[in-house]
């Protein structure tokens, strides 16, 4: 049998979860996973699953659903106002340039710097980032879309999946139905494939 793992950290009382402590995540009713997704969200935490970034295991959990157009990753979380912006790869604000007509400069010089990281995606030798700050200044809130939907970043075409700090793991944000969906996928691929895994909830 593996060793249990901790999930993450969330004050199960506060939302009257406290049932849930120590219990495996593998092991809930539907109606504790919605519960617990439902609180995670409301704490910006995302969840995080050990299953390995990949391509193909991106695109089959986005596919177990649909954006609502919501607008959740494109503005500020409440839970979280000062949470960092649209994080875009300087090769991504080139091509977001050409798509509005801004120049690359304009568009540079309204961000912040981002990190270094490695990419899973390369597009070129450059690997440094830049955050696009929040609200994005592409989402159109009255329509509920994206202007630069055909250019939107990589950061954007995966999300609610996001770059996981644990090695062969996957983030996943919940400030939204379709996180919460995609939450609810990549529980069941885990638990359909490593069925003795433990994972603790705390």
């Amino acid at each position: 049998m593996q060793q249990p793992q901790r999930v993450f950290r969330l004050n199960l009382d506060k939302y009257g979860l406290s049932r849930l402590n120590d219990m495996n995540l593998l092991r809930l009713s539907d109606t504790d996973i919605d519960a617990l997704l439902e609180a995670l969200g409301k704490d910006d935490i995302s969840i995080t699953v050990p299953i390995p970034l990949s391509p193909e295991i991106i695109r089959e959990l986005l596919a177990v659903s649909v954006c609502r157009r919501c607008g959740g990753c494109c503005t500020p979380n409440p839970a979280n106002p000062e949470g960092p912006g649209v994080e875009v790869f300087t090769d991504e604000l080139k091509i977001i340039a050409l798509h509005t007509g801004e120049s690359f400069e304009t568009l540079l010089n309204s961000t912040t710097e981002g990190r270094n990281q490695d990419l899973m995606y390369p597009m070129d030798e450059i690997i440094g980032t830049c955050v696009l700050p929040l609200p994005c200044r592409f989402y159109d809130p009255e329509k509920k879309e994206c202007r630069i939907y055909q250019a939107r970043p990589l950061v954007c075409t995966v999300y609610p999946v996001v770059l996981s700090e644990q090695e062969n793991c996957i983030d996943i944000k919940l400030n939204c139905d379709y996180g919460k969906d995609v939450a609810r996928a990549a529980i069941k691929h885990l638990g359909e494939r490593n069925p003795d895994l433990i994972l603790r909830i705390q």
